[in-house]
């Protein structure tokens, strides 16, 4: 979570934030309340200008309003917070309206009363950012399960089971382990943590072939 303003007068005033992960979204969940007024950037429907053959045709337009808060939805497995309610500035002033949040979207948040235990979450969010991902893989014979370690808990990132016979020339477990250390890899992406684990021989095989196959990922 980055902080691009904070503009408060005792305990209300406006804070403006910039989502920059999943977990940011989570935070956002928690920090927005109903009643509080958001700005955001967001799609609005408006007649297209100079279309007589179509009059009735409509535009999507890109534009910066205000709304009151009424209902908030978190969608972990969509990755965005949905925010809906009345527009008080901006076009259409009276109507509803839903803002959907993504990571990057940049939003302003105005209270009439930021709670001590709000400002800390907006604290402890900045802190988590500058702190790498953890991925967590439990590997077994024929079975592994992958999650990204997130600060609401354990995100499922894959389920893999290992087939029979030949694989392309290969053998079923070291097609199977190949299969683990790519969904590991799309699960890491850039700079995050591995952890393996699991019993047996299994985690220390699939250690060896993300090693040869997977440096980049190996030295985390």
């Amino acid at each position: 979570m980055r902080v691009l303003k904070k503009n408060l007068r005792g305990d209300e005033g406006e804070i403006a934030l910039l989502p920059e992960s999943l977990d940011d979204l989570w935070h956002l969940q928690h920090l927005v309340e109903r009643g509080d007024l958001v700005f955001a950037l967001t799609h609005r429907k408006m007649p297209a200008i100079a279309d007589k053959a179509r009059p009735e045709k409509m535009e999507r337009k890109t534009v910066r309003l205000g709304i009151k808060v009424e209902d908030i939805e978190f969608h972990i497995y969509s990755n965005w917070l949905r925010l809906h309610g009345v527009i008080k500035s901006g076009m259409d002033v009276g109507s509803y309206h839903t803002l959907n949040i993504e990571v990057g979207t940049e939003l302003s948040i105005l209270k009439h009363h930021w709670r001590l235990d709000l400002l800390q979450r907006i604290d402890d969010a900045v802190a988590e950012s500058n702190r790498p991902r953890v991925v967590l893989a439990l590997v077994e014979e024929g079975e592994a399960t992958i999650g990204v370690l997130r600060q609401f808990g354990v995100q499922m990132a894959a389920e893999l089971r290992a087939g029979s016979g030949k694989a392309d020339g290969r053998d079923h477990r070291t097609a199977f382990f190949q299969e683990v250390a790519k969904a590991i890899d799309q699960a890491a992406g850039e700079g995050a943590q591995v952890i393996l684990a699991g019993p047996g021989f299994a985690k220390e095989d699939l250690k060896k072939l993300i090693d040869s196959s997977y440096p980049d990922l190996a030295v985390r």
